[in-house]
């Protein structure tokens, strides 16, 4: 997996950016997710936990 940054958009001066995370096929395959799905994240001791809701 891989965290990537994205920017957005930029308003005057000032830039936004969104975050990515990439995961391998196989394991959105593995774990029946599908694209459009919605996901919630919740962190716990430092580590992101992801679901889908």
């Amino acid at each position: 997996m891989k965290l990537q940054k994205q920017k957005t958009h930029r308003v005057e001066d000032k830039q936004y950016f969104k975050y990515v995370i990439v995961i391998k096929e196989n394991l959105i395959k593995s774990l029946g997710w599908k694209e459009g799905d919605s996901l919630e994240g919740k962190e716990k001791k430092g580590e992101l936990l992801i679901r889908k809701a």
